[in-house]
């Protein structure tokens, strides 16, 4: 219900905007500007977890209530399971990943992402998990905390844009009256030439 509500309100705010301006495009524009601009606020933090351990960041807490690694023929993975919470109330659950392809040695880290729609209303923000490795003398992993807010206004700018699209694309049902002009022959009088 969240993001219909923020797309509601996103896309009243574009249209007024653009009456304000007549048209000028400026409620694309201010969504998109309004995400980039959220990027000075980005927050991010690093730390080593072992099970239990918390990290805070904003308004949200990150739990850590395991890890693991797994090995099949084509790569080595390794992962953590970690709990969000905002304030007391667990909002999902994370799965940050990191593998390591065996023929070319090559790792490949999986960010996890959860977009805060339902928490923060008009102020969304991201909460990124990345899984950074793990400690070798501990073996615990080491996750890098991200929360990236206003960033989900640049999506919402660009359903904004993708709807004022279908909507100039609608053909115009009012009959349209035209006038023509139409040839009128023109009087020779009489007598003339002769």
């Amino acid at each position: 219900m969240g993001i219909i509500a923020a797309l509601v309100i996103g896309a009243v705010a574009g249209w007024l905007a653009g009456q304000i301006v007549r048209g000028a495009g400026f409620g694309l524009i201010g969504n998109i500007v309004i995400g980039i601009l959220g990027a000075a606020f980005n927050r991010d933090s690093e730390k080593e977890m072992g099970f239990g351990d918390k990290m805070s960041l904003g308004p949200y807490t990150i739990v850590c209530q395991s890890f693991t690694e797994d090995e099949n023929a084509n790569a080595s993975s390794q992962w953590a399971v970690i709990d969000v919470y905002r304030g007391d109330r667990k909002i999902t659950t994370l799965y940050p990943e990191r593998r390591v392809y065996k023929a070319s040695n090559q790792p490949q880290t999986i960010p996890r992402i959860y977009p805060t729609f339902s928490e923060d209303f008009l102020f969304l923000s991201d909460v990124y998990l990345v899984y950074e490795g793990s400690n070798p003398d501990t073996g615990h992993p080491i996750i890098k905390f991200h929360l990236n807010p206003l960033v989900p206004w640049i999506w919402i700018g660009w359903l904004i844009m993708v709807f004022g699209t279908i909507v100039c694309l609608v053909p115009n049902a009012a009959a349209i009256r035209v006038t023509a002009p139409v040839r009128v022959p023109a009087v020779v009088p009489a007598g003339a030439g002769d």
